[in-house]
């Protein structure tokens, strides 16, 4: 048994000194449900039309709200490095991580400003189905907004 502590705080771990949990896990990196290297939800390059409608609920912008279509280029392992938020003939570039049915964005809207989107969908990303929903920040510290969105399939 081994103490790590610091400041009054103390914490105990048991350091095995058999080998059969290692032996028994030994394996896990090539297993695709214990591994997330092996879990590779992007294999080849995702494109995804997602139509939504964003609507800042709270902030000096209160009560603004955007209709548009996201397009995401889903790479290997989920990172989206191009995209784009197209919003009444005017497209926004945007960056974000795609992860299961989690999603995270980071749009660039006009004079630099950014805004951050994260959301949940019914589906796994891949598939480009279903509704996702979530919420979003910005282009303001203290706008904060709900979006929901139909994604329309890959393209």
């Amino acid at each position: 048994m081994m103490e790590i502590g610091q400041g009054g705080f103390a914490a105990q771990r048991v350091l095995s000194s058999d080998d059969s949990s290692r032996q028994r896990f030994a394996g896990a990196a090539n297993d695709p449900v214990l591994s997330p290297a092996g879990a590779t939800q992007f294999g080849d390059q995702v494109h995804c039309s997602v139509s939504i409608y964003a609507e800042i609920v709270l902030g000096p912008g209160a009560g603004n709200a955007l209709e548009g279509v996201l397009q995401l280029e889903i790479a290997d392992g989920g990172a989206i490095d191009s995209g784009s938020l197209d919003v009444g003939g005017q497209s926004y570039a945007l960056v974000g991580q795609a992860n299961g049915r989690t999603i995270r964005l980071l749009v660039e809207v006009e004079n630099g400003q950014l805004v951050a989107f994260t959301g949940t969908a019914e589906q796994p990303l891949d598939l480009c189905t279903g509704t996702i929903y979530g919420q979003f920040g910005g282009p303001e510290i203290s706008n904060v907004g709900s979006w929901s969105g139909a994604a329309m399939g890959s393209g």
